[in-house]
């Protein structure tokens, strides 16, 4: 009985290595419940060049994830989205609609859009995860040649 234990901890130890690049490697929380929460914007880069502070005068700090919708919550950004989100190829990617924006603050918005890289209305993004852990998530995605990084820290459990 003791061998089978062993056998089935050392099965899920290495079932579970490397399924995203930066970890964790054993997690007992499910990817769902990990990725739900209200989550704190931490970097912002945008080919490798820091943009967080950027990012954050625009959208605001916070974007909120629950079963198949996320926001980036009113008041704290000059622009406000909204949308719904799939799992795409297993556990590692994510794909992003956004169905809502409000760009009400924004004085000459039809030129800014197409200006923000990855948040626009024209398609839905495929985000890499490389790291999806109890209070992180960080993920990437290539967008007209450019790599965008965005790591997120939890503020608050759904």
């Amino acid at each position: 009985m003791k061998n089978l234990i062993c056998a089935f901890i050392l099965s899920l130890i290495i079932v579970s290595c490397g399924k995203y690049e930066e970890g964790p490697d054993v997690s007992f929380r499910s990817r769902q419940k990990r990725i739900e929460g209200l989550w704190k914007v931490d970097k912002f880069i945008a080919n490798d060049v820091d943009s967080t502070s950027q990012f954050i005068a625009l959208f605001g700090d916070k974007i909120d994830i629950t079963d198949d919708r996320w926001e980036m919550p009113k008041g704290t950004g000059l622009m406000n989205f909204s949308g719904d989100w799939s799992w795409e190829t297993l556990k590692y990617y994510t794909k992003f609609n956004i169905n809502k924006l409000d760009s009400s603050n924004i004085r000459y918005s039809d030129t800014l859009i197409y200006g923000l890289g990855p948040f626009n209305l024209t398609q839905s993004i495929k985000w890499e995860i490389m790291r999806i852990a109890k209070k992180e998530l960080f993920m990437e995605t290539e967008y007209k040649d450019d790599i965008y990084r965005i790591e997120l820290k939890l503020d608050s459990d759904h």
